[in-house]
This record gives structure tokens, C-alpha cells and sequence, in this order.
């Protein structure tokens, strides 16, 4: 068999098990089915199965769809955030501490 059709079945059964995951998700909405829903989701992107905007989309779109219908049911995180941090020069440290 070519190498080809091996990918492409194999590819075909995890985006049927991703998609059946997230239909899951969608009825029961508990908090560790949406985690295995964005579990699934980002190693579908991680393997580019999917894109990874596109895993992210679905994710708010769930996260979305879960709010309205279960107000007590929290999206767990997935995302880093990064924190800015302002670097300062010598000049900068001058102009500030000629105004002090």
C-alpha cells in the first residue's frame, strides 16, 4: 500500500475520534469533557490535522456554546500569556531621574 493512503486512513480516523470528542462535549458539557475536547483539539494542530486557528476558533466556539447553555461551567486554560516588560536605558534612567 502506498505511503499515501496509509496517512490518509490513518488521518481519517482521528479526525473522526477528534470530531466525535467534541460532539461529546457539546452534550454532556462538564468540565472534563471540554478539557478532552481541547485536548484533542491542540494535538490535532500540534500534527497539523487541523490548523492551528482553526483548533482555536473551535475552542471559543465551544467554550461559547457550553457558557450560554451551563452558565457554571468554566473554560479550563490552555493559552500561555505573556507579560510585557519594559526594558530601561541609560538614557531613559537619566530623563527619569532628572525629573525626580
Amino acid at each position: 500500500m502506498r505511503q499515501d493512503k496509509k496517512r490518509t486512513e490513518a488521518n481519517k480516523a482521528k479526525r473522526t475520534r477528534m470530531r466525535t470528542i467534541i460532539k461529546s462535549a457539546r452534550v454532556e458539557a462538564t468540565p472534563e469533557s471540554l478539557s478532552r475536547a481541547f485536548s484533542a483539539l491542540d494535538k490535532a494542530a500540534k500534527t497539523h490535522l487541523i490548523h492551528k486557528k482553526k483548533a482555536d476558533r473551535l475552542k471559543a466556539r465551544l467554550t461559547k456554546a457550553i457558557a450560554t447553555t451551563n452558565a457554571t461551567v468554566a473554560a479550563p486554560t490552555t493559552t500561555k500569556t505573556k507579560t510585557a516588560t519594559k526594558k530601561t536605558t541609560k538614557k531613559s534612567a537619566k530623563k527619569v531621574a532628572k525629573k525626580v
